[in-house]
């Protein structure tokens, strides 16, 4: 088992995604635990940046999944 902590959602894919891949494709169990993520208030505002982007990127409201819980 190979235990990646990542700060943020994006760090492991974008630090060590390529050893990942490769790991995985070995058969190697990998998991990535994010540590500074959480869901913000329901009420948090959306910024007119925000609002752009999303559109943009065709996003939607809310693009980031829900955490899974284990």
């Amino acid at each position: 088992m190979h235990w990646f902590i990542a700060p943020h959602l994006d760090d492991a894919v974008l630090s060590c995604g390529g050893l990942i891949r490769q790991l995985v494709a070995q058969g190697v169990p990998v998991m990535v635990q994010t540590v500074m993520a959480g869901d913000p208030p329901e009420r948090w505002p959306i910024t007119a940046l925000v609002a752009e982007l999303h559109a943009r990127w065709a996003a939607g409201e809310h693009p980031a999944p829900p955490p899974r819980r284990h």
